[in-house]
């Protein structure tokens, strides 16, 4: 009873310096908080000390989110998506800087034969490498570059090397859009010239090789502008 009556006792006395003008001291916010200080009086100093305690909050919802997300494999699964992009997207360009995927090679000899047309057989060989594009390739760029050796040629048919390789590469675009139906403007013409020889241009047969005609296609356009959709 001793201890419930001097309990009674310090009760008292505290609310007596309180009503007396003596201050009690002021309320603490626990010891762990990183914001931990007194609670302040004034209203500006409470409106601050409200926005540290909501900034607080914030950054401990966005690590329980991040958390969340990393017990139920998200992340896992955003970094594999991530992952699987930059594989697919170091491979296209990869494709890009070698012009595309290889189709076909065909020697500039053999398609035209020393003539300004197309012959039969190179128009039976263009009709396959047609169908061939339209059903393995339906919505692909087709890139036709046209390439010679550098050696000298006929300057009553073509004014340069380039001029050459870009009608022989033209003619060659004019038939795979005929037999194969495919529209013009899934097509690109480029014209190298005697710039990218295969072979040595000391030889009849390297110089041979040197002439050709690359029927390539280049990657499909991606977006992966937000990837992190693909994840959830």
């Amino acid at each position: 009873m001793s201890f419930v009556r001097a309990g009674c006792w310090a009760i008292l006395i505290g609310l007596c310096l309180v009503g007396c003008g003596g201050s009690a001291p002021a309320a603490t916010v626990p010891s762990d908080d990183p914001v931990a200080q007194p609670v302040p009086s004034t209203p500006d100093s409470m409106r601050a000390y409200i926005a540290a305690l909501r900034a607080e909050q914030r950054m401990l919802q966005d690590s329980l989110a991040a958390y969340r997300a990393a017990e139920s494999g998200k992340v896992f699964r955003t970094v594999r998506v991530l992952r699987d992009q930059t594989t697919r997207m170091a491979y296209e360009l990869d494709l890009l800087r070698e012009g595309g995927q290889t189709v076909a090679v065909l020697p500039t000899d053999e398609l035209f034969a020393d003539s300004l047309a197309l012959t039969a057989a190179a128009r039976t060989r263009l009709q396959d490498i047609a169908l061939q594009l339209r059903q393995t390739y339906p919505g692909q760029t087709i890139r036709v570059e046209g390439y010679t050796a550098d050696a000298p040629f006929d300057t009553t048919r073509y004014g340069s090397h380039w001029m050459q390789t870009a009608a022989h590469a033209t003619q060659v675009v004019q038939a795979l859009q005929a037999l194969g139906n495919v529209p013009r403007n899934r097509f690109v013409v480029v014209a190298f010239g005697a710039t990218h020889p295969r072979a040595s241009n000391m030889t009849a047969g390297g110089r041979a090789r040197n002439r050709r005609i690359r029927v390539a296609v280049l990657p499909e356009p991606q977006t992966y502008s937000r990837p992190f959709e693909l994840a959830w």
